[in-house]
């Protein structure tokens, strides 16, 4: 994965370092290194079910955060990596469920996308902190969902809202596509891993949210 999204520059002494923490465990803070700048995204909200042509709404993407942040070199620090969302089932108005946190240590916490609530078609689930909000889906065969919102730094866009119609719906910065069959009960698809993106609606049940992830930005 190529990481170019932070928005300052390294100082011209030291060689810029970029450690990309896709899975849930420790980093320790090279010697020497006192200060990073992190992105941290939450797992994304989970898709919305639903009923023949009339359809769920994506998931909400994960909650993006930028921070520069003070650590002590040698000093082991936690990482945890949130969990994309369930989808909804689907033969109703499910909703999915919402993505966990992604957290560095104590110095930082980016919570999970929100998800549909809704009692009929879907309207899509809220992200926060530069998370995507998720598609709106179909409330019938004729009406198209609507496209996932973008994320921060690339990350965390909201779920695809479903059709109603013959054609998917993609949601942004890498989140999941609605579902897109008319007629069947066809499962949204699911947010993409390590982008924080939600899952996107679906005909039958909602698509599963995409995990978290963590970029740290150093120089040595």
């Amino acid at each position: 994965m190529s990481v170019s999204v932070f928005p300052t520059p390294s100082a011209a002494s030291k060689t810029e370092k970029v450690d990309i923490i896709t899975a849930t465990g420790s980093w320790v803070a090279p010697t020497g290194v006192t200060s990073v700048e992190v992105i941290l995204c939450g797992g994304g909200g989970g898709g919305q079910g639903g009923v023949t042509t009339t359809v769920g709404g994506g998931g909400g993407g994960g909650s993006v955060f930028y921070s520069k942040l003070t650590v002590t070199p040698g000093t082991s620090y936690t990482i945890t990596i949130g969990a994309g969302g369930a989808g909804g089932a689907g033969g109703g108005y499910a909703s999915g469920t919402i993505g966990t946190s992604s957290t560095f240590g104590a110095l930082m916490t980016a919570t999970g996308g929100g998800v549909s609530n809704t009692a009929s078609y879907g309207v899509g689930g809220q992200g926060a902190g530069l998370g995507g909000t998720g598609g709106g889906g179909s409330q019938s065969s004729t009406i198209f969902g609507t496209v996932g919102m973008p994320g921060g730094y690339g990350f965390g866009g909201g779920g695809g809202g479903a059709n109603g119609t013959g054609a998917s719906i993609a949601g942004s910065n890498g989140a999941g596509r609605g579902a897109f069959n008319g007629t069947g009960f066809t499962v949204g698809n699911n947010g993409n891993a390590n982008t924080g993106s939600g899952g996107g609606g679906g005909i039958g049940a909602g698509g599963t949210g995409g995990s978290g992830i963590c970029v740290i930005k150093y120089w040595s």
